[in-house]
């Protein structure tokens, strides 16, 4: 049984302390934008989810727009980090990727845990989904949990465990602007609305 989430961070409070490697290859904090940029930090599920695969395309397209406004995206997945540069190897992620394997961050910022079955049937549809779409990322991404040492802990954890998603705008003051949390594969607020959002912040 997973850890109880601690409450839902509230708008207006400071936000929980972040400071997790990057698949670009540093240890990424909040701390580090303070006083510099707005972030727009977004728990998904990971690169095993092919919903957030779809995100990530989209956060890209619209990325210098949001560069623009003074702001920074920080992906944050439940992806061990090692799986995750297997699954990205020859891609460019142009916002940092982060990787909290342990759940210990999702749990600060009160995203709960659906568990089984609704974790298992997301599985058995990432799968099918990314052989579909994506066959030879994850054909390595597979082959990397096969060959692991943990593969049992792994399979257990991507049939029972289901994080909720959450969307937080936290200000270069390190405030928590807007807060929006769904269901494992909710649709995250489009870049218009994030967009929308970063305006009302200005500078």
């Amino acid at each position: 049984m997973p850890d109880s989430p601690s409450a839902l961070p509230v708008i207006g409070q400071p936000a929980p302390p972040i400071a997790l490697p990057a698949l670009q290859g540093q240890t990424v904090s909040l701390e580090q934008y303070r006083g510099k940029q707005t972030l727009i930090v977004w728990f998904s599920r990971g690169f095993a989810c092919p919903f957030c695969r779809q995100h990530m395309a989209r956060l890209q397209l619209g990325y210098s727009q949001f560069q623009a406004r003074g702001a920074e995206i920080l992906q944050i997945t439940p992806s061990p980090l090692e799986r995750a540069r297997v699954y990205f190897a020859g891609h460019h992620l142009v916002f940092p990727y982060l990787c909290d394997s342990t759940l210990r961050v999702y749990k600060e910022y009160g995203l709960a845990d659906r568990g089984f079955p609704q974790a298992f049937a997301l599985d058995l549809l990432s799968v099918t989904r990314g052989v579909l779409t994506e066959s030879r990322a994850q054909i390595r991404a597979s082959a990397g949990d096969l060959l692991g040492r943990d593969f049992v802990d792994r399979a257990i954890y991507h049939s029972t465990v289901a994080y909720e998603q959450g969307v937080f705008i936290v200000d270069k003051q390190g405030i928590i602007r807007y807060v929006s949390v769904q269901g494992p594969v909710g649709d995250i607020p489009g870049n218009e609305a994030l967009l929308r959002e970063l305006e009302k912040i200005g500078d």
